[in-house]
């Protein structure tokens, strides 16, 4: 048998016996009964507000924490990704930086290099205007010279002999200017009978011509060896050479025309004087 059987059926024979006694523990049981009721029931309401409050408080305390935990690692990721992008946009900005810098220096050195072309043109260009400038204004001057003076006035001795007979004497013409001397034609005029030879190492090559300007001479001879340029501040060695047996003066007059072309040639009015 049950408990609450076993409960009954005592209560029951005691009830039998005496039954004020069983109306007593009747009424202790119902009191019984309500306490244990009562007590059943703040139990619920306590476990309800334990449940209902207290639980709902802690879930949402723990959710609270949570929602913290998920912001303070939102909040991390996105100041560890600003920090990353920061770091990025410096890397960034530091290689447009250094490609700016490669990029002036490159204009740099290219406006350095056209510059120093431009310098050198201008150099250039200024030198060959004073060259041309110079050219414009220089000129040849020849001068003829014997004996370390001036031809004109003065007299070419024939005095030294060769051995094929011949005497001769020899004078100089001299460029004083500052530009060459081209395209040097000579011509001589003379009352002797001037001879070719070869005297101390060069030709002396008068050729006879026909006299058609100096007719105060009995002859006219040119120089036939081309003299293409005298230069400045050089010189041309010139000889004149006769046979003794064809002199029959001691002196002769002579005039020598030197064209190089100037305007006017060179003209020089001396003698010459045999020695035998």
């Amino acid at each position: 048998m049950e408990k609450p059987e076993i409960e009954d059926l005592i209560t029951k024979k005691i009830t039998e016996v005496s039954p004020e006694f069983g109306q007593k523990l009747a009424e202790v049981k119902l009191e019984v009964t309500e306490k244990r009721l009562h007590f059943v029931l703040w139990f619920g309401g306590a476990l309800v507000a334990v449940f209902g409050v207290l639980l709902p408080l802690l879930w949402t305390q723990r959710s609270a924490d949570r929602v913290d935990s998920a912001i303070q690692e939102m909040r991390n990721n996105l100041n560890a990704y600003m920090k990353m992008t920061q770091e990025q946009d410096n890397m960034t900005a530091q290689r447009v930086d250094r490609q700016i810098e490669k990029i002036e220096e490159k204009f740099d050195a290219m406006a350095e290099k056209q510059q120093k072309q431009i310098d050198q043109s201008i150099v250039a260009m200024n030198q060959k205007f004073d060259e041309l400038s110079g050219l414009q204004l220089r000129k040849p001057v020849l001068e003829c010279f014997v004996n370390g003076g001036k031809l004109h006035g003065a007299a070419v001795t024939l005095s030294m002999r060769d051995i094929n007979g011949v005497i001769y004497g020899t004078f100089d013409v001299y460029n004083s200017g500052d530009a060459p001397a081209k395209n040097v034609q000579i011509r001589l005029y003379a009352d002797l009978d001037i001879s070719s030879a070869m005297l101390e190492g060069h030709y002396s090559d008068w050729v006879q011509m026909e006299i058609k300007d100096e007719t105060n001479y009995a002859r006219a001879y040119r120089y036939e060896s081309i003299i293409e340029s005298i230069e400045p501040k050089d010189k041309e060695h010139l000889f004149i050479a006769a046979y003794p047996n064809d002199l029959k003066s001691p002196s002769y007059k002579a005039l020598l025309k030197i064209f190089y072309g100037q305007p006017d040639p060179k003209m020089c009015l001396f003698r010459v004087e045999i020695k035998k």
